[in-house]
């Protein structure tokens, strides 16, 4: 139909489409699995609020709530998942990549990746891909040649992000990569904030994700936001 909001595509034998474009409250890049048992909806990794003056965004975004500072790297967002026994990688604009769907078999052989999704079979892996590939021409120039991962966030089914701190500890025990945290703080650690953003921005690096320590429906405020240092 000329005005309905989902592309209907196939990978393999994977069937589904995803919304073009925002349709009421779905955003764009939300993803629906068909399958002849189920209907999977993949909700789309939500947008997050940038910060221009970090004591009162810090201010705006978290009051006196806790929250954790991680970097922000420069590469391209990818939802990891596992449908019907099959992991697949799902770009930001809710398209299976074969591409970084190849590369994350590669890694399974290197992280325990398989693992996650036989203790977690319905969660996704929110992560940024980085190296050679056809979607950013930068590099990381301290990254290896190829391709490098490092997750930022798990996904419920219900599109909720688990708290930073249970992310950490499951990632960690599985030893599967994870973007760098620089540790827990709040508004009273602006001075220590400030210190760590000056060190980001003279190494040229992308920027800072504040993120709150529920990082649910229960937050006080926003959940997420970010600064680019550069």
């Amino acid at each position: 139909m000329k005005n309905d909001p989902l592309e209907y595509l196939e990978y393999e034998d994977i069937r589904y489409a995803r919304y073009r474009d925002k349709e009421g409250e779905i955003s764009r890049g939300t993803m629906i699995i068909f399958d002849e048992k189920i209907r999977r909806m993949i909700n789309d990794y939500p947008h997050i609020l940038r910060v221009y003056r970090m004591k009162e965004g810090i201010k705006n975004f978290f009051g006196n709530d806790s929250f954790y500072a991680e970097e922000k790297l420069d590469g391209y967002n990818v939802r990891i998942l596992k449908h019907n026994n099959r992991i697949v990688a799902v770009t930001r604009g809710g398209i299976i990549c074969p591409f970084s769907t190849e590369w994350v078999h590669y890694w399974m052989g290197r992280y325990r990746i398989d693992d996650f999704f036989e203790l977690y079979p319905d969660r996704i892996l929110c992560a940024e891909f980085l190296g050679d590939n056809p979607y950013n021409s930068k590099r990381d120039p301290t990254l290896p040649p190829g391709m490098s991962f490092f997750c930022f966030d798990i996904m419920m089914p219900s599109g909720r992000l688990i708290p930073p701190d249970e992310r950490y500890k499951i990632l960690g025990e599985l030893n599967i990569p994870q973007v760098k945290s620089f540790g827990k703080f709040r508004f009273k650690d602006l001075n220590r904030l400030r210190n760590i953003v000056l060190e980001l921005n003279a190494g040229r690096r992308e920027g800072i994700i504040f993120k709150h320590y529920l990082m649910n429906n229960t937050c006080t405020r926003r959940p997420e936001a970010y600064m680019i240092t550069r």
